[in-house]
């Protein structure tokens, strides 16, 4: 109300306002579009804003924490982050590895989900068998901590009230978790392998062919960039066709 009419003489109170002598998250910084780049490094530069449909600059004091899972020196490269917010925000750096490179923290983070879960849906986990936790530390977890909280909230959904958790459970929901990158011991048996073995006249066949379809078929490109001449890539594709 009074955004566009005028203006209130008090405005609107707005996360700044929540956060004076506090902490403002901004949650993937690298997604915020550069109109409002801008407007967030005149913030922070002069520590000063408007209330939204206010009239008085408003003074503040917040600690600002950012995250991102993006390359922001990248970002800035590219031109879809400002280089002087990037500066202005890249004070005390801190890299968090992803999970399959903290393995330590699966199990404890694993249970501290399905306690979680558990008590919201009113059911009780009892534990995991040890089956279960090695597939969980085997996995290679390319969706973080979201992935694993996922996972154990679907466990807690539909499984009955009272559960050890076993390997079945987890690959039952989930049969992801059985592409481990070739990590041993998922569940006390034999290592599965990651790549499927063929011969190597296949796999160049697949990626001659992966290279034509990418340059919609036109020959004289697709013979180029593999460094090989047309006649010999007319060779190949004949020999395949012959299959």
């Amino acid at each position: 109300a009074g955004a566009f009419t005028g203006g209130l003489a008090r405005g609107l109170l707005g996360k700044i306002d929540l956060a004076h002598l506090g902490t403002l998250f901004f949650d993937e910084i690298s997604e915020l579009p550069l109109e409002l780049q801008g407007k967030l490094l005149r913030v922070l530069q002069e520590k000063e804003y408007y209330r939204v449909g206010g009239l008085k600059r408003i003074r503040f004091e917040t600690r600002i924490i950012c995250a991102t899972n993006a390359d922001l020196t990248e970002r800035v490269q590219k031109g879809l982050f400002r280089r002087d917010l990037y500066y202005r925000l890249n004070v005390a750096l801190m890299f968090l590895p992803p999970l399959r490179e903290r393995k330590e923290e699966i199990i404890p983070l694993a249970y501290y989900f399905l306690h979680k879960y558990s008590k919201l849906k009113g059911k009780k986990i009892l534990e995991m068998e040890d089956p279960a936790e090695r597939i969980l530390n085997a996995y290679h977890w390319p969706g973080n901590i979201r992935e694993l909280q996922n996972i154990m909230n679907h466990l807690t959904t539909r499984y009955r009230a009272e559960l050890n958790v076993k390997s079945k459970h987890l690959l039952e929901l989930y049969p992801a978790l059985m592409h481990n990158k070739g990590q041993p011991d998922l569940t006390g048996n034999e290592p599965q392998q990651a790549v499927p073995i063929q011969p190597l006249k296949e796999y160049i066949n697949e990626f001659i062919l992966q290279i034509l379809k990418k340059n919609a078929g036109n020959k004289s490109l697709t013979a180029q960039q593999l460094g090989i001449s047309r006649h010999v890539l007319y060779n190949y594709l004949q020999k395949m066709e012959q299959k």
